[in-house]
């Protein structure tokens, strides 16, 4: 049989914990990075008939207006 110290035994056991902690931060990063450009990803609109400002999802052109049904176009910076 052969003998292990366990200093190794030791260095091994934190060498998986920190890699384990390392793979969660890294995955809840892209995870994170995905929802956030997911939320901000909008097209903005003004509606013109009532004033407000609201918005729907990246690449609509057209947008109703959620107080008075008014279609309008997106508003351009």
């Amino acid at each position: 049989m052969f003998s292990v110290p366990i200093q190794f035994l030791a260095l091994i056991y934190l060498g998986i914990g920190m890699v384990g902690i390392f793979a969660l931060w890294v995955y809840y990063d892209f995870r994170d990075k995905a929802e956030y450009e997911a939320e901000r990803n909008v097209t903005v609109f003004h509606c013109v008939k009532c004033g407000r400002v609201y918005s729907k999802k990246a690449g609509a052109e057209m947008g109703e207006c959620p107080d008075c049904g008014f279609d309008n176009v997106r508003l351009k910076f």
